[in-house]
């Protein structure tokens, strides 16, 4: 659209030196979701974090990860590694958008954090429609030259509160690495694999691995 090519224009002068170094500004621009969306399923690390709305993905990718790192003899099974999925209510968080506001969500009616959730279209994004995917950003003004944030997304939102929540928005769900072979099997068994979630020719070709991993350790 005009709008967002109005917006990378800003962005592109922005970085390439258009603009004064002490200048603060706002990171990202909402009109930029879709790209970096499609720029981190592409490989590309972003500030985006990646959710599915899917349990059973969710499960899929913290067990491939797993897998992964068994694989390759980073990690051991030693009876105190733990694989583990997040689960966020987004459903609390009202974005201020809505309410003509440049930054944050409203949680619970209560108090505004810095988080704000999104999908993107996923016409143009395969895997974001494969994995049910969307997404989450910690949109802060700051200077251009300042050191970039790097806290964990319930930290952020846990710096603004005043007070503890009545309800937990963040839930934290682990099994042993040890199960991480019969976990990916039985996904497998519901067809959740990498060809399933990565709908292209390197999907398919993790699933293969991920099944030669699971025959040999389950």
């Amino acid at each position: 659209s005009m709008a967002f090519r109005e917006e990378l224009a800003k962005v592109k002068q922005l970085l390439l030196g258009g603009a004064d170094h002490s200048d603060r500004v706002i990171w990202p621009p909402r009109q930029v979701h879709a790209l970096l969306a499609l720029v981190q399923h592409s490989g590309l690390p972003t500030r985006l974090l990646d959710w599915t709305s899917d349990a059973a993905t969710a499960a899929y990718f913290a067990a491939a990860k797993a897998v992964e790192l068994l694989s390759s003899g980073a990690s051991e099974i030693d009876g105190s590694k733990l694989l583990s999925v997040w689960a966020v209510d987004a459903s609390r968080s009202y974005p201020l958008i809505h309410a003509g506001q440049k930054i944050g969500s409203r949680l619970d009616e209560q108090v505004t954090v810095p988080v704000e959730f999104f999908s993107v279209p996923r016409a143009s994004n395969p895997n974001a429609r494969a994995q049910r995917g969307w997404f989450s950003v910690v949109r802060l003004e700051h200077e251009l030259n300042a050191p970039v944030r790097r806290e964990p997304l319930d930290v952020n939102v846990a710096c603004v509160l005043e007070k503890q929540l009545t309800r937990p928005l963040f839930q934290k769900y682990t099994l042993p690495l040890s199960e991480a072979a019969p976990l990916i099997r039985l996904l497998a068994n519901r067809n959740i694999n990498a060809s399933s979630v990565f709908p292209d020719f390197a999907g398919v070709a993790m699933a293969v691995r991920e099944r030669r991993f699971y025959e040999r350790n389950v």
